[in-house]
């Protein structure tokens, strides 16, 4: 055989190899590990994703100034992340260049399903979520809370009711007259939500209430449920835990003051920020407490899981993450100066989203930040496009061998 053939037995796997590198690195890059479409993750507002974040002190990967204070949590779906403050935004989660961006419309936080974007502006309002076009709005001069979608509904409050509305139309589909005072969550065939003092549990389908309880406060906090067990926080300084079907509570226990943060639940145990400072992790069982730390400020902020790690920010104008087995601090991001130029306080009320790697959150300076590993400030289409690039410019390398190498051979004499 001869040699320029033994030498394309031997570069043609290399070009195959080259060429299935690049498409399995593409796809790889491509794909993103999960979405985080409404308030708290999920319908059930558990605050739990499969997704990882970040294990070391992140940096800013992008920043957007919003001109308002942000204390609502975002929305991310199919690489867009939705922010609510006054006004609406859409955001590239890679570069964070903006989509559309509409100057009102940013009431509570948006939920995201089937290519729509909703809020809570006039009792619930539907957007394109590619355009941001209005597609329909339920017309009430009341704005709502942070609405929920679930079995093709929206789940909204406003004007003394909560209400079922048709996720595609706004058509009312049932009403219930008790005003929410926190997001409604739904798990199953029940809907849950806390309306002055009480926690509330309806029929998601017919708006039948199934049950309630009274507590010694208001309830701003939103319920999280899991395992057929109900987790809510109270201003009667309680977190409570109640059967889901039937009401009957489980256990609670007492911090030192109210709990407007909303639970999150992962793998038996719930995690809750209180206004006494402390971020808490309870046996999700028993009600036991697990750990505890102590923050320099209040704890409004709402947790995220991801990975075995809670993140969670404070009014000290920090970032947490925490093991949550233990609950030891993994590391805190600190927004610096915790006083911009004019002078308005960074505080981290808003609740943090952690999807494909990324911390997505507000602060009440007006920024919304995108915290990534310093390993990951690349994006992620950055880098494929690198790698082609350095694919590519290897193949060419080798073709230009090749030839060289055929060149000399017939010019050797025969």
């Amino acid at each position: 055989m001869g040699q320029p053939k033994c030498i394309l037995l031997i570069l043609i796997p290399l070009l195959l190899v080259s060429f299935y590198q690049i498409s399995t690195q593409s796809s790889a890059y491509a794909s993103s590990e999960e979405d985080w479409p409404m308030f708290h993750h999920d319908s059930a507002h558990t605050g739990h994703t499969t997704a990882i974040g970040p294990k070391t002190t992140p940096v800013v990967a992008w920043s957007q100034e919003v001109e308002t204070s942000i204390s609502t949590s975002p929305a991310l779906v199919d690489g867009i992340v939705y922010v609510s403050s006054g006004g609406l935004h859409a955001f590239n989660t890679s570069t964070g260049t903006t989509i559309w961006t509409l100057t009102s419309g940013g009431v509570g936080s948006p939920a995201v399903s089937g290519g729509i974007v909703y809020t809570g502006l006039n009792g619930g309002t539907a957007y394109n979520a590619s355009t941001g076009e209005i597609l329909w709005s339920a017309q009430v001069p009341e704005s709502a809370l942070s609405p929920t979608v679930a079995n093709g509904y929206l789940y909204t409050g406003y004007s003394g009711f909560i209400r079922a509305l048709n996720a595609s139309t706004g058509t009312e589909i049932w009403s219930y007259a008790m005003g929410q005072s926190s997001s409604p969550a739904v798990f199953g065939d029940y809907l849950y939500f806390g309306a002055a003092n009480r926690v509330f549990a309806l029929n998601a389908y017919t708006g039948t209430k199934m049950w309630e309880y009274e507590t010694g406060g208001n309830i701003e906090s939103s319920p999280a449920i899991s395992d057929n067990i109900v987790y809510v926080g109270s201003n009667d300084w309680n977190i409570y835990a109640f059967n889901a079907l039937t009401g009957e509570k489980v256990w609670n226990y007492t911090t030192g003051s109210q709990i407007r943060s909303s639970p999150a639940v992962a793998d038996g145990r719930v995690f809750v920020g209180s206004l006494d400072r402390n971020i808490y992790a309870f046996d999700a069982s028993s009600g036991a407490k697990i750990w505890n730390y102590t923050t320099e400020y209040v704890v409004d902020s709402s947790p995220a899981v991801a990975d075995s790690v809670v993140y969670i920010g404070s009014g000290d104008g920090n970032l947490y993450a925490f093991d949550a087995t233990t609950g030891d601090k993994i590391w805190n991001f600190t927004i610096q100066p915790l006083l911009d130029e004019r002078g308005f306080d960074r505080y981290l009320f808003a609740s943090p989203i952690v999807v494909d790697g990324t911390i997505y959150t507000g602060s009440t300076d007006g920024f919304f930040y995108a915290l990534v590993t310093m390993s990951d400030t690349i994006p992620a289409d950055s880098s494929n496009q690198l790698l082609i690039i350095a694919v590519l410019v290897s193949l060419i390398i080798i073709a230009i061998v090749l030839a060289l190498i055929v060149k000399r051979w017939k010019s050797k004499p025969t």
